[in-house]
């Protein structure tokens, strides 16, 4: 199978709308109805999308080049008894909830991060005070010099 040169740079013309003057590709979606992006387990006041569909809408900013602005056309067969306003609401409370939920994953990695390189500059510290204090020049003085250097080394990676 032989792939030529325009047709691997011009794939994405294949499957996606891409206006290249505007700068902006248009990746369409189409459902039966509303409940189909919805997960059925969880029981709320407002629908929450499914993990499926949240992860078809972010693989599709995988698909288009960064340089492009990405636009997202998602329609129904049948409503289901929803108005386009209230679909667009309940988005933006699931869009809302999930930028929490990775700005909460975030703080915890952050938060580790912070606690290893603290870990790390207690080695760094103990490690000096050793070398400083320790005057007999010995083996296992390098020994536990050396498995400090590594200990201060390990959290930092």
């Amino acid at each position: 199978m032989q792939l030529k040169k325009d047709e691997i740079l011009n794939i994405e013309d294949e499957f996606i709308d891409v206006d290249y003057e505007q700068k902006v590709a248009v990746i369409r979606m189409a459902f039966e109805k509303p409940a189909d992006i919805f997960d059925d387990f969880v029981v709320a006041d407002i629908p929450m999308m499914s993990s499926d569909f949240v992860d078809w809408i972010l693989d599709s900013f995988d698909f288009v080049p960064d340089r492009f602005n990405l636009d997202i056309d998602i329609t129904f067969e049948d409503m289901g008894g929803y108005t386009e306003e209230h679909l667009r609401e309940i988005c933006r409370k699931n869009i809302i909830l999930r930028s929490k939920k990775y700005f909460r994953l975030a703080h915890r990695q952050n938060r580790l991060a912070l606690l290893l390189c603290g870990i790390g500059l207690v080695f760094i510290l103990l490690s000096i005070l050793i070398g400083n204090t320790w005057e007999d020049e010995c083996t296992v003085r390098d020994i536990v010099l050396y498995v400090l250097d590594i200990a201060a080394t390990v959290p930092f990676w």
